[in-house]
């Protein structure tokens, strides 16, 4: 491995880990791609921009031909594959982007890498996601990565045809494909749309933390330095044509993770508080998949849930109302506090 291209550079799991990948022996140059979109940061690129072996290219996967120039002009053998729209909530109103994008600009890249024809790597990123609800239990046991496919929202089904897209081309052209689904990863550096920087965010302005339900949906929740650690594995030591899940032991219930910020942010979280909000639709109320797989090439979690806590809740407060690239009237803070305007109604 000599050469990556990492799609989604700019965005929260993709920044990181190209951060570390940089320093993976061997490695001369890391090609960071994206399209720049209101969850990616320029300010998640800074820090890369000062090795002399990283290249950043802004562009968007979709473009016919566009990666397939940039494996020509770097020699890239190895590409991770993160670029994807991910944000649950927009779901209903706009949901055939996710199959643009995610479907979509899987295959384009695909066919760009068959064509090119010198990878030795192609890792997809997908979502453990994909299980939907027989996630929960199989035969009485916690689910692992051969459990049958039933997405329980347009975003996972997408990721479920990218999955497909991409073990096709390993089957049917030999690209050497490995197949990675991430659980709840959390840390700085993430766009505050989803629970953990949301309720950060919210608490450090002193306003209701809003549950779906009655908060007893469970999640398994990973630090973002183990997910890089685990990715660097499976490069390392994975094999083409499986899938990995990468996970943690630690499982929370959602109103246990707003406790947990709460206690540890204490009176600077003023009267913030949880409120229980209506239950979003297609989303179930327990994720959570072995990842005995990946442990078996030697990897473990390192970061303890408090631990990691902390150091997320550390970074929000120095620099969460600053770090995206969006007009203030969409920034991350004013996005989070006109949001307890809607949800006013269900903290009377």
């Amino acid at each position: 491995m000599e050469s990556v291209l990492v799609t989604g550079a700019a965005g929260f799991v993709a920044s990181h880990f190209s951060r570390r990948i940089l320093h993976v022996p061997g490695v001369k140059t890391v090609v960071g791609v994206d399209k720049l979109s209101t969850t990616s940061s320029q300010n998640n690129l800074v820090e890369l921009q000062k090795q002399e072996k990283f290249v950043f290219v802004q562009g968007d996967v979709l473009s016919e031909g566009f990666v397939g120039l940039l494996c020509e002009a770097y020699e890239v053998d190895t590409v991770v594959h993160f670029a994807a729209q991910t944000v649950c909530d927009d779901d209903l109103s706009h949901s055939p982007d996710f199959t643009l994008n995610n479907v979509m600009g899987t295959h384009v890249v695909l066919e760009s890498l068959r064509m090119f024809g010198k990878i030795k790597r192609y890792v997809y990123i997908s979502t453990d996601e994909v299980h939907g609800k027989k996630i929960k239990m199989c035969e009485g046991k916690d689910a692992d990565e051969q459990l049958l496919l039933e997405p329980p929202n347009p975003y996972s089904a997408a990721k479920v045809g990218a999955e497909l897209m991409s073990k096709v081309y390993a089957t049917a052209y030999g690209l050497p494909v490995i197949v990675v689904r991430l659980t709840n990863v959390y840390g700085p550096c993430e766009f505050p749309f989803r629970a953990i920087p949301k309720f950060i965010m919210l608490a450090l302005h002193g306003k209701p933390l809003p549950i779906h339900g009655d908060g007893s949906a469970t999640r398994s929740f990973i630090y973002i330095d183990d997910v890089v650690d685990g990715l660097c594995t499976i490069l390392e030591k994975g094999s083409v044509q499986e899938t990995y899940v990468l996970g943690p032991s630690c499982q929370k219930k959602m109103v246990d993770v707003a406790n947990d910020i709460l206690e540890i942010i204490g009176d600077a979280a003023q009267n913030a508080r949880p409120v229980f909000v209506e239950r979003r639709p297609f989303v179930e109320e327990r994720y959570f998949v072995l990842d005995e797989k990946l442990r078996s090439l030697g990897w473990n979690e390192k970061v303890t849930w408090a631990q990691g806590l902390r150091k997320t809740i550390y970074w929000y407060k120095e620099y969460g109302a600053t770090w995206w690239d969006v007009p203030a009237e969409r920034s991350s803070a004013s996005a989070l506090l006109g949001l307890h305007a809607s949800l006013k109604r269900h903290a009377d």
